[in-house]
């Protein structure tokens, strides 16, 4: 469990400040209504060893363009204006009409901006020119899987042909590369094996994107086990380290389920945006109750959601989950997106006013 200072370190701070925090009454919870996750795919053309796509028993599907812009047009009304669009396991592109979807957010007079990860592997150079002019995109991520052909084949369980199509796509970005644009990032994901080749294709692209135009690199170090789904059997091999839940100490209810819910693109609305698979924690379904009521203190089975994680009951995903975050701790993220916090009583206030 906790082997080395450093772990040991972390979970008692996290003991001592997560419990003084609860005592004094301070919880740091988004506001809720700033950005809403909406999944308009839970299809993927890859299988990563990582993820737990390969496992969800959840449908596979794509939702439908009349579908996406009722949503909208409900969250619009309850005050959202920016929207993260990155399905929970697959990819953007694998909905036919994504760039469709796109286009009408650029157009809709509330929406202010929305972002999403791509493995970038599916879109042609058409649609990329067509995504480099989408007005209110305001991060893309780009998430590169290896550091060469054999490696991306091991992690993703794709082929050479899929590989040379993010090579190819990747030169079309860089060809194209606007001078003013969305931020764009990459998500670099790879083993820490010895034999990265500097001199590969995949690392000259991404160089190239980093030092001509500034794109960052964000390298994982740590890979989640999405609620325990995923094991060392699932990586072994591959020289990568999972998180582990028993490092975490967990007190008070998860920050992520009161401000990172997930529209699924069969209509399910989750509690988390993160990383219930299967969701567990879906709390209404927009085919049949409006978001405002699944969004709402007259909602018992969210209310009693939260007051069970409150109790220190968690569900099975989340007692096994390493991505768990306190609402009792303040993160720097909040600062980063710009997010004001407010306590437990005050957002149940704000969802009665919504």
């Amino acid at each position: 469990m906790l082997n080395k200072p450093l772990e040991i370190f972390y979970y008692v701070r996290d003991f001592l400040s997560l419990n003084w925090n609860r005592r004094l009454d301070r919880s740091y919870i988004p506001d809720p209504f700033h950005t809403l996750t909406v999944e308009t795919s839970s299809l993927c053309n890859l299988n990563c060893r990582f993820c737990a796509y390969g496992k969800k028993a959840q449908p596979r599907t794509s939702m439908s363009n009349e579908f996406f812009f009722d949503v909208i047009e409900q969250a619009a009304q309850m005050g959202f204006r920016r929207f993260a669009l990155t399905p929970l396991t697959g990819d953007v592109f694998m909905d036919k009409h994504f760039l469709e979807k796109t286009r009408h957010l650029d157009n809709h007079k509330s929406a202010q901006s929305y972002s999403f990860f791509t493995n970038f592997v599916i879109p042609n150079e058409e649609e990329i020119l067509q995504l480099l002019q989408l007005k209110k995109l305001n991060e893309l991520v780009l998430s590169i899987y290896g550091h060469d052909e054999e490696s991306f084949i091991r992690l993703t369980r794709s082929n050479a042909a899929s590989y040379r199509r993010l090579l190819n796509n990747l030169e079309t970005l860089i060809e194209h590369f606007p001078s003013r644009h969305a931020c764009i990032e990459i998500g670099w994901r790879t083993y820490s094996h010895p034999a990265i080749q500097p001199n590969s294709r995949l690392i000259e692209l991404m160089q190239i994107l980093r030092r001509k135009h500034r794109v960052q690199i964000r390298r994982s170090r740590i890979y989640n086990n999405w609620g325990g789904s995923i094991t060392p059997e699932d990586v072994k091999g591959l020289d990568i380290q999972l998180g582990d839940e028993r490092r975490v100490y967990k007190q008070g209810a998860c920050s992520l389920i009161f401000y990172r819910w997930l529209v699924m693109a069969d209509g399910i609305v989750n509690a988390c945006a993160c990383r219930d698979v299967d969701a567990t924690l879906r709390i209404g379904d927009l085919r049949t109750t409006p978001l405002k009521e699944i969004l709402s203190t007259r909602n018992g089975a969210y209310m009693a959601l939260i007051q069970k994680q409150q109790a220190g009951h968690f569900d099975p995903v989340c007692r096994d989950c390493d991505f768990y975050k306190s609402i009792y701790r303040y993160r720097s993220s909040y600062s980063k997106h710009q997010s004001a916090t407010m306590r437990l009583p005050d957002f149940l206030n704000k969802l009665d006013n919504s």
